[in-house]
């Protein structure tokens, strides 16, 4: 009776998830960007400020939680305090933070050598796409 029950719950949750922890997310770049992809490791040292002169913009949309989980395998108390420490000791500057995927592309578009993501749906002329997860 237990095992049925935990069952039924499990499909009951996975049909409840929202769509953004089921969608794909990218990791883009301004257009004009000569890069054309990146594999797990270069985001990973990109947004993880291991990569010296890189500009990157998080977004606070619902992307962000499968990003840092699942590319970077950082908690959301673990990735703020890395970003913490990096700018504290000097080896990375305060990275850009915007509410919004469309915020994301208007920063991009300003800076086409930045790297930031989002959800998949977002992506149009003003980004390219070098990473998908």
């Amino acid at each position: 009776m237990k095992i049925k029950f935990l069952v039924v719950l499990a499909m009951l949750l996975v049909g409840f998830m929202p769509s953004y922890v089921m969608a794909n997310g990218v990791v883009v770049t301004g257009s004009k960007n000569t890069a054309s992809s990146l594999d797990r490791d270069g985001v990973r040292r990109i947004f993880l400020g291991r990569e010296q002169g890189a500009v990157v913009v998080f977004s606070n949309s619902p992307v962000r939680a499968a990003f840092e989980s699942s590319v970077l395998d950082k908690s959301p108390s673990e990735f703020k305090s890395l970003w913490s420490r990096l700018v504290f000791t000097g080896r990375a500057k305060v990275p850009k933070e915007r509410s919004t995927d469309a915020e994301v592309k208007s920063f991009l578009a300003l800076s086409p050598s930045a790297y930031g993501y989002m959800h998949e749906d977002s992506v149009d002329s003003t980004v390219k796409v070098v990473y998908r997860f």
